[in-house]
């Protein structure tokens, strides 16, 4: 007879559990409903730096770094480090 007191309340607890997460499914389905899709962020963002003179140092240094002479271990640490003050500059 245990057996049978333990499949009962377990099966009351997993029904109460799962009318939990029904509840939260649909407070949180509701919370959705009338949003509107975000709009993609490459179009929001795109030609924000157009006429940025420090946007483009930094990418014209980048360049610079990749095309170094003997690869990018060769390139020296003040252009890297040059690169990394420009990028959080822009950041910041």
């Amino acid at each position: 007879m245990e057996l049978i007191g333990y499949f009962c309340a377990m099966t009351q607890t997993l029904e109460k559990r799962v009318e939990k997460l029904e509840h939260k499914l649909a407070e949180l389905t509701t919370h959705f409903v009338g949003r509107q899709p975000r709009k993609k962020d490459w179009k929001r963002t795109f030609g924000l730096s157009r006429g940025d003179d420090g946007f483009r140092e930094m990418m014209s240094l980048g360049r610079q770094y990749r095309q170094g002479a003997g690869g990018p271990e060769q390139n020296s640490p003040a252009l890297a480090a040059r690169m990394v003050s420009l990028f959080q500059n822009e950041h910041a």
